[in-house]
């Protein structure tokens, strides 16, 4: 297996938003799908689908959005709807919300 270009290493801090555990992740199916092939290349570009597939959906399954759901609720950030929606308790919060992420993806 040869050593990954620096393409690849950007792709996957990228991928991963330079979190150690997910980094980790990556680089461990990227040797399993070596293993597997006995190539001297991997797919790279399937790599952030695992991590997405195996660890992100596990992440966020319902008992934990509803806990963080909660959460929210107990601070008074968000509450139900007779619809069972949530919304924003306080008014202009989700555009805050979007606004920062806008400007996090701007400067990342």
């Amino acid at each position: 297996m040869s050593s990954p270009t620096h393409d690849t290493v950007e792709m996957f801090i990228d991928a991963t938003g330079g979190y150690p555990y997910f980094i980790q992740f990556i680089c461990k199916e990227a040797f399993d799908i070596w293993l597997e092939n006995r190539k001297r290349s991997v797919p790279m570009e399937e790599l952030p689908a695992k991590l997405d597939d195996k660890i992100l959906d596990r992440l966020f399954k319902n008992s934990h959005v509803n806990q963080m759901l909660a959460a929210l609720q107990e601070k008074g950030l968000v509450y139900r709807n007779r619809h069972g929606k949530y919304l924003f308790a306080v008014p202009l919060f989700g555009q805050f919300i979007r606004r920062q992420v806008r400007q996090e993806e701007a400067v990342g």
